[in-house]
């Protein structure tokens, strides 16, 4: 522990002048659970262990991921969204035969009957034609994917698992003929094993998240854990995504985008 902290209090004293002041300032009039968006490219600095001090107070301080609601969003992406127009949840929930996640479907379940999301045919087609050709009469406000997947490998992108054991790589989502991000700019929610993470390609961070964003969608939820933090013997999920759409929750994802909806 003695470690990571010293670890936390180097990126803080690393970081910019004008981030401290202006942290320490939000912290003197709001205390410390107010949510933080970091704009980095910088994928490889553990900016959320950051431990900040101020020699001029008494004030107690810990990690920021500690006390704060933390976002990335790369820096050059351009500016985000602050909500998410209200419209359809569309579900993408794959069948396995083998390697059966029944969280999975008990989640895609729960997504229709609590805040009625419509379930689509989770195959390779079906998920990359919904991206391309969006439905003509419905603005999507998240799309949600629940199933297995794997970060990139030196001899393989990043993928996600659909019906029938075929693959939709992140180099298939990053391409132009994308058009749902640049019409709707919806939230995506990827609950599969290591979607979340990021790589370094030319010089430049690389991942869902990365890919996602290039093409314009408002904001990308995805897991950054390894199989081994699921249980891969009874098929529970990486997070459990009720605690964190519950609507009647304010402080849930939902729960913050419905009340701005109204």
């Amino acid at each position: 522990m003695r470690a990571i902290r010293g670890i936390g209090q180097q990126i803080w004293q690393a970081s910019p002048q004008q981030f401290k002041e202006h942290y320490l300032s939000l912290v003197s009039s709001h205390g410390t659970n107010f949510p933080i968006q970091l704009f980095s490219d910088e994928v490889n600095v553990p900016w959320e262990m950051m431990w900040p001090s101020d020699p001029s107070s008494d004030q107690d301080f810990d990690h920021l991921f500690m006390g704060h609601p933390i976002a990335r969003w790369p820096g050059a992406s351009g500016l985000i969204t602050n909500s998410f127009k209200a419209g359809m949840i569309a579900s993408f929930v794959p069948t396995y035969v083998s390697r059966l996640l029944p969280a999975a479907q008990a989640e895609g379940l729960w997504l229709q009957t609590e805040l009625g999301a419509v379930a689509h045919e989770a195959s390779y087609d079906g998920f990359l034609d919904f991206l391309e050709n969006p439905p003509a009469n419905r603005h999507v406000q998240i799309v949600h994917f629940a199933g297995h997947g794997s970060s990139a490998a030196p001899d393989s992108p990043a993928s996600i698992e659909m019906d029938a054991l075929k693959s939709i790589t992140v180099d298939e989502v990053r391409q132009g003929a994308i058009k749902l991000g640049k019409r709707d700019h919806p939230l995506f929610i990827l609950n599969a094993c290591e979607v979340g993470t990021s790589t370094n390609e030319l010089g430049l961070a690389d991942g869902w998240a990365m890919a996602l964003i290039g093409n314009k969608f408002g904001g990308v939820l995805a897991s950054g854990s390894s199989p081994k933090s699921a249980n891969t013997k009874t098929g529970e999920p990486l997070w459990v995504l009720s605690a964190i759409l519950e609507p009647s929750t304010s402080e849930s994802v939902a729960g913050r985008c419905f009340a701005m909806n109204g």
